[in-house]
């Protein structure tokens, strides 16, 4: 039997439903109610005798290793137990708050309520412990509280870590305050229901025993007979920080199938499959009587018959909860019993995501765009977890490439929580973590890895431009946000890794180092002195002298800012192509490593009297660096500009479109929503509705494509800040190209802007606009032969030429220009 169906019980339906034996969904975000102190004043506890469940080394997990281009290191076990604490209260406290952290995962319970799950992704040099308001489901008399830890062999978002828990509950009443921290008057007891599974890189699948495992779920779970904890370290023994992102959202999604009764009784063979109406990153609950024995099993499936994995379930008699361990990317899930049988009474799939809110919105005459714009947004809010990760299906892993487009976006698309009476426009603090995150990943050499949080050292460990990247993005968090401190945390190890580049320059002045940058680049893995990464080093040492003056490092800055200019002159003189009118791709020269084969295909053109070709990526990076004279521009964008075809990559757009609109000119604003309609098709046409990692293969959940939702928002509906958040600067700067109107709201540091503009046929155009206080915005629009007058609020007013522009500046609140 397989049905598609609907089950709904009286079980939480929202966010904040605190129900016994069901779910506790916490706040969103929820300040460190214990004071400013940034340890974690508690010892680390563990289950004595713990030992660990293998790992299934199968043919299936051996592949998604592969493809990977590495492996997935051991240790070959998972450890699990339950950590309880029991005490009495006189009465409901006024507040009551847990601190927690564990080695690797954890699920809190407290009176049999869930409570939260954690931790946020951490670096081993710096774990994180999240704050979770307890309150709300204490009560006067006897408390339970009962953590299911599971110390996870690596994957992409876990380390090697020795398990553990900490924890420190913090009561407050009119009369007293009182806390309990983990210590040995903590029982603890193997939870040996959970047995092997197959090595993860991604989601973490689960196959448990239910006749044997700890009901944590039980408000009157009994431990008094458990074990003690034991010590495993404590404070002296390790730091443990405030997490950087708020957490989680848990929300429960309903099915797009009608309700039919409940329960349903199914036997060998049954299936029901149950539909969101999107890919959410979930994990289901399911509550069943089971006859004992009989195998369950979910799997998460995906549009176009892909799965994301599968877990299975071994029923105990009467009945019982199934709440998954870790989410999946899915769109379906499916309910089947193998054999046995059991009579299901709730099935529920509950999305775990950065609690963003999407406080944007994209309008225009072209569906297609319209619909790509809802198709990144989503793809936005699904990327976004503890971290933006690159794909929700194959990885979830955070990569410095994942932004851009990833904080772009955020930064026109999306509204974060507020936190300590701010309000949370352009919120950074995803980014913030991957900036800290790669920084403790530095090698003593100086280098960074490309990616956070695992184990994984192979081709792809060590980038050398993401580790440019890194320096940009600090830049660009700092001028979104205005947070120097982080800037002057993270100063060091921006001076050793800068100082890596500059002690890899040859003879020329140029960086030998590997070649990357983007997918399509021809010389991608080529050890040479590439023009793409020389590009890239420079506008890292010209952002890293801008980051020095922000914060007083007045002899570094004026260090970096030499370096960078000398580079520049070094450039133009080795890596010009006078016939060209643009740059060759390279020099090879002592040093110089050549990858004969590259997946398969042979390393793509000749090297001549040691120079490669000029490329239309090495075009593409000099402009995006800013490393090309002001001479040398128009003739470098007029090479690009016939080369275009050789932009093949969607991740090269980004860098494509970014090119297109710095030469503003009309007919290459209508080049970008050509490329967007023609090069994105697919994605709008397509099932998954996500965006993709290539136009044509690699994960369809995937981070890459989700550029147009930046170019839509900021550019062709027009509004994006201008400087750092201190200048407190708007532009509103529709971009047309080939459409007539357009409407939605962008969303600055500064707060919405509200934008809608109409074209006429003789070219006329009608903008109006709502734009927020406290910031000046600036309107530009492309001028009109003989033109230097605009209406504002019909009352004409002299405007500002700019090159193919002109320039007004109006005040906040609601406006009309016609021009």
């Amino acid at each position: 039997m397989k049905r598609r169906a609907f089950l709904k019980s009286g079980a939480a339906a929202g966010a904040g439903a605190a129900i016994p034996g069901v779910l506790f969904l916490a706040p969103a975000a929820i300040a460190d109610a214990t004071g400013d102190a940034r340890d974690l004043p508690a010892p680390m506890i563990w289950c004595a005798g713990a030992v660990g469940t293998p790992l299934r080394q199968d043919g299936r997990s051996r592949s998604a290793s592969a493809s990977l281009g590495g492996s997935n290191p051991g240790p070959e076990a998972d450890q699990h137990a339950v950590l309880a604490k029991e005490f009495t209260l006189e009465e409901r406290p006024e507040s009551a708050w847990i601190r927690i952290f564990a080695y690797t995962r954890y699920r809190l319970y407290v009176n049999g309520i869930y409570c939260g799950r954690g931790p946020s992704r951490f670096e081993n040099r710096r774990p994180e412990y999240d704050t979770r308001d307890i309150g709300p489901v204490l009560q006067p008399g006897r408390n339970i509280v009962a953590v299911l830890v599971h110390c996870d062999a690596p994957t992409g978002r876990t380390m090697r870590h020795k398990p553990g828990l900490a924890a420190a509950i913090s009561l407050h009443s009119r009369s007293k305050a009182r806390t309990i921290t983990t210590d040995t008057s903590w029982r603890a007891r193997v939870d040996d229901s959970f047995g092997p599974r197959d090595a993860a890189w991604a989601s973490i699948e689960e196959h448990i025993d239910g006749r044997g495992a700890v009901d944590y779920g039980n408000g009157g779970l009994i431990v008094v007979h458990w074990p003690p904890a034991v010590l495993t370290g404590g404070p002296g023994f390790f730091t443990v920080w405030p997490r950087t992102t708020p957490l989680q959202r848990e929300e429960p999604r309903e099915w797009t199938e009608k309700s039919i009764s409940s329960p349903v009784d199914l036997e060998a063979g049954g299936e029901l499959q149950f539909s969101l109406p999107e890919i959410a990153q979930a994990y289901h609950v399911l509550e069943f009587d089971g006859e004992a024995g009989s195998v369950v099993e979910a799997s998460y499936l995906l549009p176009e018959g892909s799965r994301s994995g599968r877990s299975t379930y071994i029923a105990r008699a009467g009945v019982q909860n199934w709440t998954g361990g870790d989410t999946f990317a899915l769109q379906t899930l499916s309910v089947r019993v193998a054999s046995g049988r059991i009579r299901l009474h709730r099935a529920q799939a509950v999305e775990v995501r950065y609690p963003f809110t999407r406080a944007a919105r994209f309008e225009c005459r072209d569906p297609a765009l319209n619909r790509l714009w809802e198709i990144c947004a989503r793809s936005l809010e699904l990327l976004s977890e503890d971290a933006y990760v690159d794909c929700a299906d194959r990885e979830r892993v955070e990569w410095t490439d994942n932004t851009p487009p990833a904080f772009d976006c955020t930064r026109v698309m999306m509204r974060g929580p507020d936190a300590n009476g701010v309000r949370s426009w352009g919120d950074g603090r995803l980014l913030k973590a991957l900036l800290r995150r790669i920084a403790l990943t530095q090698r003593g050499d100086g280098q960074m890895k490309a990616h956070t949080c695992s184990e994984r050292w192979d081709i792809h460990a060590i980038m050398e431009d993401r580790s440019c990247d890194w320096v940009v993005q600090l830049r660009q968090y700092l001028e979104s946000s205005g947070d120097r401190a982080l800037v002057r945390e993270l100063w060091p190890p921006l001076g050793r890794l800068v100082h890596w580049f500059l002690d890899r320059r040859t003879s020329r002045g140029l960086v030998l180092a590997r070649e990357w940058e983007v997918w399509d680049n021809p010389l991608r893995y080529q050890v040479c002195e590439g023009a793409g990464l020389n590009a890239l080093v420079y506008r890292a040492l010209a952002d890293a002298a801008w980051l020095g003056d922000q914060i007083g490092e007045t002899a570094a800055a004026q260090a970096y800012r030499a370096s960078a200019s000398k580079l520049r002159e070094d450039f133009q003189r080795e890596l010009w192509n006078p016939v060209a009118g643009t740059y060759d791709g390279a020099l090879f020269g002592p040093g110089s490593k050549t990858a004969e084969q590259l997946n398969g295909r042979m390393f793509a053109g000749p090297i001549v009297d040691g120079r490669y070709q000029p490329t239309a990526q090495a075009a593409l990076f000099a402009l995006y660096s800013g490393i090309v004279t002001a001479e040398r521009r128009e003739p470098v964008r007029k090479w690009l500009l016939g080369h275009r075809g050789e932009i093949a990559g969607i991740m090269s757009h980004y860098y494509l479109f970014d090119a297109l609109y710095q030469m503003r000119r009309p007919e290459f604003d209508t080049d970008v929503l050509s490329r967007i309609r023609t090069g994105w098709k697919g994605q709008i046409e397509s099932p998954w509705q996500t965006t993709w990692e290539g136009f044509e293969g690699g994960s369809k959940t995937h981070i890459y494509g989700m550029a147009p939702g930046f170019y839509l928002t900021a550019y062709v509906l027009g509004a994006r800040r201008r400087g750092p958040v201190w200048e407190r600067t708007l532009v509103v700067e529709p971009r047309c190209g080939d459409l007539r109107w357009a409407k939605g709201t962008a969303v600055s540091e500064f707060g919405p802007v509200e934008v809608e503009w109409r074209v006429q046929e003789d070219q006329a155009i009608t903008l109006r606009c709502v734009c927020p206080p406290n910031c000046r915005t600036l309107v530009r629009l492309y001028r009109r032969e003989g033109e230097t007058q605009v209406l504002v609020d019909g009352a004409r007013q002299a405007a500002r030429p700019d090159g193919v522009f002109v320039e007004i500046q109006i005040p906040p609140g609601r406006h009309t220009i016609e021009l």
